[in-house]
């Protein structure tokens, strides 16, 4: 079970989209699906490393509660930083979902 106290973070989750303008143009857009708690860790030099090797490959991990819509395509926001779904595992009993990211 995950401790609410924890989760101290407000994080906003983003699918794609698209947006058509009254012209009839369309562009990409992000949507916004949820705004939810999340606990955020670092990640440390062993789960870098292990992913290809790349210290920018990825930043940080966010947890929140279990959520059936997050996939590699979204992107999340937190404290006014955007951040790009690299990895998405479920922790539990889908308890939880561990979200890896890397900054946009």
């Amino acid at each position: 079970m995950i401790a609410a106290g924890s989760m101290d973070r407000r994080v906003t989750i983003y699918a794609a989209g698209v947006e058509r303008s009254p012209t009839g143009v369309e562009k990409p857009s992000w949507n916004t699906i949820a705004t939810v708690w999340a606990a955020r860790e670092r990640l440390s030099l062993t789960e870098v490393n292990r992913m290809a090797g790349k210290a920018e490959a990825a930043e940080a991990r966010f947890v929140v509660r279990y959520r059936s819509d997050v996939t590699t395509a979204n992107q999340i926001e937190c404290d006014g930083q955007r951040f790009c779904v690299v990895g998405v595992d479920e922790i539990g009993r889908r308890e939880a979902l561990a979200l890896i990211v890397r900054a946009v």
